[in-house]
């Protein structure tokens, strides 16, 4: 891999949303970024929220002092328990410190993200129900979120999953590759967003 590849960190632990996380490192993996899944619990093999299961590449403990570019959360049942890993905060916090892009989807924004002080100040959207819509600090209410600063970008849901990841290719690579990804996973511009 030649250095100017860029890196993302998807962490994931039992109860993870199965359409995010595939949609996700999926589309970030077609737009040229080196994705690395790092489980978070102690287990490399975990089991999703609908039953699927997947080996992590990594545990988080395992890439505990590398930097990425991005680090983006998918939602699900499990993102409480992601939003309560305290090796997993103090990396998104230095990672946020540091000025570098980061998001979350679903659940993730609201229990992983505010949860944390990751949000104050920041235009963000999450799963619509009125309990993790609460606990955001500057909650809007559509499919995707991507921050004034556009260092923040943050999604809805499952469906959403589509056009949150390709809005993280658009930051990450630029709006042509994201317009190529989409026309590769024949996804509608409607649903796009680009």
């Amino acid at each position: 891999m030649p250095h100017s590849t860029k890196t993302v960190l998807v962490p994931i632990t039992t109860g993870t949303e199965d359409i995010e996380l595939s949609v996700l490192t999926d589309t970030l993996r077609r737009g040229g970024l080196e994705v690395t899944v790092a489980a978070v619990g102690g287990h490399k093999t975990v089991k999703l929220a609908r039953g699927l299961h997947v080996t992590a590449d990594v545990e988080l403990a395992d890439i505990a002092d590398k930097d990425f570019t991005g680090i983006y959360v998918p939602g699900g049942p499990g993102a409480k328990s992601l939003g309560s890993d305290s090796a997993l905060i103090l990396k998104l916090k230095a990672h946020a410190t540091a000025g570098r892009s980061f998001g979350g989807v679903c659940a993730a924004p609201s229990v992983v993200l505010a949860a944390n002080g990751l949000l104050d100040g920041v235009r963000a959207t999450c799963y619509p129900s009125d309990a993790l819509v609460a606990a955001m600090p500057d909650y809007e209410d559509a499919p995707v979120v991507v921050a004034d600063d556009g260092r923040v970008i943050t999604g809805a849901g499952p469906f959403a999953a589509f056009p949150w990841a390709l809005a993280v290719v658009k930051h990450l690579q630029g709006e042509e590759k994201a317009k190529e990804v989409a026309k590769q996973m024949l996804v509608p511009d409607s649903v796009a967003g680009l």
